[in-house]
């Protein structure tokens, strides 16, 4: 009996100790021409300290902007905040991370980075986030489990055709006033 309720405490506490870290929203649309925007949170962490990682995205869609910090870390106290190295030509932001400059980590759920992308060409683009290192108060190593995100372009809408007519239309009647006012073009 009391093996098997060191095993099952073992197991339910073993499966709290490890935080998510995610891409959000996991899936969204847009169309060529627009930006959006991705955050990465994280979840259930105890104790976060200090964080890094690196997001790839694919180069075919997306073009990453920029980088800005999440209030997760920072409701902890002072922070120092490294947005990382853009790279669009292979798809990679490398090295984005933070860190308290105070004595306590933060628990609990949020965002860490926020990242603005172009959608310059159709297609599907992966979001993911890898390399990731978290650590605690003392330094020591946090377990983390990742989940990636995507985003679907589309091209760019084509004009509606009701507003294509009343462009026509309205250029018919300025025309047509144009004849009624007697003046004609060059002869």
């Amino acid at each position: 009996m009391c093996t098997r309720l060191c095993i099952t405490l073992a197991f339910c506490l073993g499966s709290m100790s490890g935080a998510t870290i995610l891409v959000s929203p996991p899936s969204q649309s847009a169309a060529v021409g627009q930006i959006v925007s991705v955050d990465v949170n994280i979840a259930s962490v105890v104790d976060l300290y200090a964080y890094q990682f690196d997001l790839s995205y694919s180069s075919t869609t997306l073009r990453a902007e920029s980088v800005s910090e999440g209030g997760f870390l920072g409701s902890g106290g002072q922070t120092l905040f490294v947005p990382g190295a853009i790279d669009n030509t292979n798809g990679f932001v490398s090295a984005t991370g933070g860190s308290l400059e105070g004595l306590f980590g933060v628990s609990g759920s949020g965002t860490v980075a926020s990242f603005t992308f172009e959608v310059f060409a159709p297609g599907r683009a992966e979001i993911e986030i890898q390399n990731i290192i978290l650590l605690d108060s003392s330094l020591s190593g946090i377990a983390v489990v990742a989940t990636g995100g995507e985003v679907d372009a589309t091209a760019s809408p084509e004009p509606a055709s009701s507003l294509l007519c009343g462009a026509l239309g309205a250029l018919a009647v300025w025309c047509g006033r144009r004849s009624r006012w007697g003046v004609r073009g060059a002869a």
